[in-house]
């Protein structure tokens, strides 16, 4: 599968050094800096046209921070329409239907590998009763992309046993447009995709070599992968367009709690509202989180020695919830200080 870089809108290795990649105006990726993660663009190929149900999912995982990914619903829309040819464009994600562009968030980056896997599924056996179960499932959580096992406590309370089972095992067996690709990017490790502000272009069943190759593919303006001499958009197959920034938004700031407790409602069998849950559960691993992030400072400071723990310890306390900082602000000055 081809992960690619755009520099300037041409074409480049994502294994190339950042320090290669002239002209960047974006702010690098910098421990203790917010990172933000999102799709832009998504054009996919379809065997059919027609009216599709389409579904977008990501699993997304911090290396050094998560044994497993959840998988959250980026985009649902019961009626795609894909053109005769069997295309399908995703440049907006707009108000009408279900959609999130986040893959990744955290507001204090620590210098973990990054994982993205993505999938992009026809769900061409919802009948009546499963779609309006979805519809109904997947408005109840605003800001964040919903989980598919959030997805199911939802529909186990508004449907019933049986539509949560069929809608579930739906998700787990249908038509794959995409299947799982992945996209692993890493901070100042050689010899590996790195992670580095600005566009990918993931282009599945294919290899980087095929792209690279001369000058003949640039990302445009608006996202789209075409042909540098004629403009034509790349057709051949399914692609999509990832962001990569280190950019600050508030509003994402639950995004590593809520992966957190999609995480722990695949494992637990809870009966009550799912939603005041996953609410409970936030605020549970918040507080778990806070314990973990000490944990980690107080082993930094035992390598204080080493150039960058002071700067891991700075980025590490941003990550503590509010109250947090506050009680803990004068051990983590101790730390920094080296005192």
């Amino acid at each position: 599968m081809a992960n690619l870089y755009c520099s300037n809108n041409k074409i480049t290795s994502l294994f190339e050094s950042p320090a290669d990649q002239a002209g960047s105006i974006d702010k690098p990726i910098a421990i203790g800096e917010p990172l933000t993660i999102r799709y832009l663009h998504f054009h996919l190929r379809h065997r059919d046209g027609g009216k599709q149900q389409l579904m977008i999912s990501t699993f997304a995982k911090a290396e050094e921070r998560k044994s497993a990914a959840a998988e959250a619903i980026n985009f649902y829309n019961p009626e795609a329409h894909f053109s005769r040819d069997g295309e399908f464009r995703l440049a907006d994600f707009g108000g009408q239907h279900y959609g999130h562009p986040l893959c990744y968030y955290t507001k204090s980056y620590l210098g973990e590998s990054i994982r993205l896997t993505t999938k992009v599924m026809e769900l061409d056996k919802l009948d009546r009763r499963l779609t309006a179960a979805m519809r109904r499932a997947i408005t109840t959580v605003a800001g964040l992309p919903i989980s598919t096992s959030y997805l199911a406590y939802l529909a186990l309370v508004q449907a019933g046993f049986s539509i949560a089972e069929k809608l579930i095992e739906v998700i787990n067996r249908d038509d794959t447009i995409i299947n799982s690709h992945s996209l692993d990017l890493h901070f100042n490790r050689a010899n590996n995709r790195r992670l580095q502000p600005g566009r990918i272009v993931c282009i599945p069943d294919t290899e980087d070599v095929e792209f690279l190759s001369g000058d003949r593919w640039m990302l445009s303006a608006d996202n789209r992968l075409v042909d540098a001499q004629t403009g034509g958009e790349y057709a051949d197959r399914s692609y999509f367009v990832l962001q990569v920034k280190s950019e600050d938004n508030p509003l994402y700031e639950k995004f590593d709690y809520f992966q957190n407790v999609a995480e722990l409602l695949e494992k637990t069998n809870r009966g009550e509202n799912p939603a005041e849950f996953i609410e409970y559960g936030i605020d549970l691993m918040k507080g778990y989180s806070d314990f973990r992030l000490i944990e980690q400072m107080e082993s930094l400071a035992l390598i204080s020695r080493e150039p960058d723990s002071r700067q891991r310890v700075t980025a590490t306390f941003k990550l503590l919830s509010p109250l947090m900082q506050k009680i803990y602000e004068p051990r983590a000055k101790e730390l920094v200080g080296g005192r």
